[in-house]
């Protein structure tokens, strides 16, 4: 049986075959488990914890230690569980007694803490405020659930006991701006009866008016009147004046000013943007099709699965930009398969459900796709990213304490703690992301901050450091209570791990210390010690053996960025921060730089050495003036390769004399003429997928360019350029200035990237020096940030596959995640890329059934059983969820692919 169908058993074990009960835990602890399923007690207590920190199980850490399944609790508990590890009985029976039924008003609301946070603020404030509340308007699209907001103001006013229990929630869409809607909203008065109006009906409640850009001008007026005096008359009765306290909502779908009196409007000081499905991000569209498959389930009475295709549809169509209109094709497409289930348990949807009105509208060829893999509600469950901090901050925790049980020694502990790091920046690099505001005005607020910390302390933060922290910030004004209960929980745990950093790494403590008081003063928020913890990780990685250096180097060079583009290039290579680069524009005075040099060394008085590298032999001169306590060397002609050289021997420590002196032995000049007159030149995109591929790619390049250019973009055969190499014709009729190809092609004697270096960004000097020959330095910025974005891993698989490139990712770096762990082996940072991409690629293959045949592959099956064997473990679930098999052919691609990545890192 295999590692994933095993872990898959027992929970099923503890879902549906154990006698349950909290009171009486038979059955549900580790020994229990291990015995009843046959399972040895490290295997099972590695699923069980492993389960836990999926939120799948929860964990009571009592002696003995239980493991409980989370949907039973929430089944029989009618609870929602947020919680998943409690230190007894009597504390999980609490929290579940509390949880009852305990998810109401706002807390239904699908984006409460994400685009719907600020709308839910103002809403509880309308009806806080004294002493009868603000009305408010909600202006947002049709069918973007203005009316279902307003229920639920309503409600939470009922909770609160703003509002009595005995009060009515009234609403009513004003069908035409024609009708006479004063009679209905503020009723009448005849000899022979009273008619009461909307607002009567609604007394001491909530009205909710719809579509109230329909309202007319004399209605408009009343409600005015109404809102700044609190009383008004029925028509036809200007006598009896009422004084009826009800709750305003208007619900308006067009430009406010156009449709509502301005005068109301000045009267109406709350305003909720309600945004369209459109602006939903990915994962709130993913809970709105979780949630109507929960309550349909429940009101059917039978498990609802939907096709993959399905799925990708309702994720990904427009819907008339409507929330209700998604809905009711969801209704629709739901009751067709309902009708076609028969006495079966469980119904089954698929593409041929959908109302012809949107079937109709799909391409082509995904109405023939409809995947056969169906998928539950448990499967669209998209992971929790704020338990994806706090699981980053338990694997820290787990690892110390194997520390102090001696199970690790300082430098597994310390490397343990950078892996948790590493897999939470795996997490959020290839997640789903929002477009939430908040959390970019936060960490563009970090950027600014870590960039004073890093001239302050000369220390190196990755760049993506603001971001992963400005989404802990984030995530701590949103669920601040959590943290600090999670906290307060392990507070001698963390306690105890920052007090081993603080020995281990006193100098990098200080540091990420002074850093979190900046934040914390800055951003007007308290990160707690864990925060601390997890930034002295970064700052020790990202500066190994920066802080103890003796030597550092300066590279100045003329030109607009080309010393930056050296220096990041060689310090990328080297893993470490060596040099920091000074670049000095054609027109600007030697002067200038000199007074920037003298800053440099004034900030870095800890330096015994320092190494000036220039471009030319004008500015030899330039560090004659330095009144500094070091030993100062200059070095003429910088290239990238004699700056590699010079940095490798900093990274050794060798002597001054000895740098300069090897280094300028090493480095003589060469030459040849190549005679190339009469040649287009070009820029040449391969790849071992297809042709459409290649022209894809030459599009996305393209189209990053700010102007057309004098420079041919050719895509060419891949198979013909492994076979041919440079005796090809196409080097004979074009100057190949550039090639883009896959990684494991090798050409000599021409200049080429491959794909990955290309996403990567990491070569992108390279690229900019043969497109300075025709654009500007205005342009090649302009270059440089298109090409980020459209170069990026998630919008060349947005491009290049058929395949839902989010969930493709996601599956692939699970995949991926598993091989390392069975290869026992980190794949390097520099090769990532290139598997992950690759991988993709190799899936689609296999789902257009274009996957690479060889019928001899005896030999490779007898030398490697024990990767084969990993690959298929690794793949099993992604493999199942596209219906495919991998083949022996496909392997041996995968196998020298990581064999080839493998000797290029060495």
């Amino acid at each position: 049986m295999n590692v994933i169908s095993t872990k898959k058993l027992l929970l099923q074990f503890l879902e549906r075959d154990v006698e349950f009960s909290i009171e009486s835990p038979y059955r549900c602890t580790t020994s229990d488990i291990s015995e009843t399923m046959h399972i040895s007690r490290s295997l099972t207590s590695q699923y069980l914890n492993e389960l836990n920190k999926e939120g799948k199980l929860v964990k009571v850490t009592s002696r003995p230690v239980y493991y409980f399944s989370t949907k039973r609790l929430e089944e029989l508990y009618s609870a929602t569980v947020g919680e998943f590890e409690f230190y007894d009985m009597e504390e999980l029976h609490g929290y579940l007694q509390k949880g009852k039924n305990s998810v109401q008003d706002f807390q239904k609301v699908i984006g409460n803490e994400g685009t719907l946070s600020y709308c839910t603020m103002q809403m509880k404030s309308a009806m806080l405020y004294p002493p009868d509340g603000l009305p408010i308007i909600f202006h947002g699209r049709k069918g973007s659930g203005k009316a279902y907001l307003a229920e639920v103001m309503y409600e939470y006013g009922v909770n609160q006991r703003i509002l009595s229990s005995h009060a009515h929630f009234v609403k009513d869409h004003i069908a035409s701006i024609h009708e006479p809607y004063e009679e209905v909203l503020f009723g009448t008065s005849h000899a022979d009866r009273i008619v009461p109006g909307l607002l009567e009906k609604a007394a001491g409640g909530l009205l909710y008016l719809g579509d109230a850009g329909n309202m007319n001008m004399e209605c408009q007026r009343r409600l005015t009147a109404y809102i700044t005096k609190g009383t008004f008359t029925r028509i036809y009765d200007d006598k009896t004046i009422l004084n009826v306290k009800t709750r305003i909502v208007l619900g308006v779908e067009h430009d406010l000013h156009e449709q509502l009196y301005d005068e109301l409007l000045l009267n109406i000081p709350v305003v909720c943007e309600i945004p369209a499905l459109s602006m939903r991000p990915q994962g709130e569209r993913n809970d709105m099709i979780v949630s109507f498959l929960i309550k349909e389930a429940q009101s059917l009475k039978k498990e609802i699965l939907l096709s993959k295709s399905l799925y990708q549809v309702f994720m990904g169509y427009h819907f008339h930009d409507s929330i209700d209109d998604m809905n009711t094709n969801l209704r629709l497409a739901c009751a067709n398969a309902y009708a076609q289930s028969g006495n079966e348990e469980e119904i089954h949807m698929y593409l041929r459900h959908l109302p012809m009105e949107v079937f109709g509208d799909l391409e082509l060829s995904l109405r023939g796709r409809d995947s056969e893999e169906l998928l539950g509600v448990d499967e669209l469950k998209m992971q929790d990213g704020k338990r994806q901090i706090l699981q980053l901050y338990e694997q820290i925790l787990e690892a110390h304490q194997m520390y102090l049980e001696r199970t690790f020694d300082e430098p597994e502990w310390v490397n343990s703690g950078l892996n948790a790091m590493r897999c939470y920046y795996d997490f959020i690099v290839f997640e789903q992301r929002d477009d939430d505001l908040g959390r970019k005005t936060i960490a563009a607020k970090l950027e600014e901050l870590i960039s004073e910390v890093e001239k302050q302390f000369q220390i190196t933060l990755p760049l993506n450091c603001s971001f992963i922290l400005a989404r802990m910030v984030y995530a701590i004004y949103r669920m601040q209570s959590e943290v600090q209960l999670w906290e307060h929980q392990h507070k001698d745990a963390i306690h105890s791990c920052q007090e081993t950093l603080d020995k281990q790494l006193p100098d990098v403590s200080a540091m990420a210390a002074s850093i979190i008081r900046k934040i914390n003063g800055a951003m007007d928020v308290k990160l707690g010690t864990m925060n601390t913890i997890f930034l002295i990780f970064n700052i020790h990685f990202y500066n190994r053996d920066v802080i103890n250096r003796d030597t550092c180097g300066v590279i100045i060079s003329h030109g607009y960025s080309t010393a930056t583009s050296i220096a990041d290039a060689v310090n990328q290579m080297l893993e470490m921060q060596v040099f920091k680069a000074i670049d000095m524009p054609l027109d600007t005075d030697v002067k200038q730089i000199q007074k920037k040099l003298v800053r440099f060394v004034e900030l870095h008085p800890n330096y015994r050495n320092l190494i000036i590298m220039v471009d030319m032999g004008s500015l030899e001169e330039i560090a004659s003036g330095l009144q500094a306590d070091m030993n100062i060397g200059v070095i003429n002609n910088i290239s990238t390769g004699l700056a590699l050289d010079i940095g490798n021997r900093i990274q050794r420590h060798q002597e001054l004399e000895d740098i300069l002196q090897n280094a300028c032995r090493g480095f003589e000049c060469h030459y040849q003429i190549l005679s190339k007159s009469g040649k287009e030149k070009a820029i040449v995109f391969t790849n071992d997928v297809g042709m459409k591929v290649s022209s894809k790619l030459v599009e996305l390049f393209k189209s990053s360019l700010p102007k057309i250019i004098n420079l041919k973009f050719i895509e060419y055969d891949y198979d013909r350029l492994q076979k041919m190499g440079i005796q090809d014709v196409l080097f004979d009729k074009y100057e190949v200035i550039l090639l883009i190809k896959p990684h494991m092609l090798k050409l000599d004697g021409i200049q080429s990237l491959s794909l990955e270096e290309l996403i990567s960004f990491k070569s992108i000097a390279q690229v900019n020096q043969i497109l300075s020959q025709y654009l500007n330095d205005a342009e090649i910025e302009s270059f440089n940030k298109q090409l980020l974005k459209n170069f990026s891993l998630q919008s060349i698989m947005e491009n290049l596959t058929i395949l839902n490139p989010g969930k493709l990712l996601d599956q692939v770096s699970e995949a991926i995640t598993q091989l390392q762990l069975l290869m026992d082996r980190k794949f390097q940072s520099k090769t990532i890329i290139g598997i992950y991409m690759h991988t993709c690629f190799l899936i689609e293959r296999l789902v257009t059934k274009t996957a690479i045949l060889s019928d001899d592959m005896d030999a490779f099956e007898k030398a490697h059983p024990d990767f084969i064997r990993n690959v298929h473990i690794s793949f099993e679930k992604m493999l199942k969820n596209y219906s495919v098999e991998i083949p022996i052919s496909e392997i041996s691609y995968l196998y020298d692919y990581i064999q080839n990545e493998e000797w290029e890192e060495k």
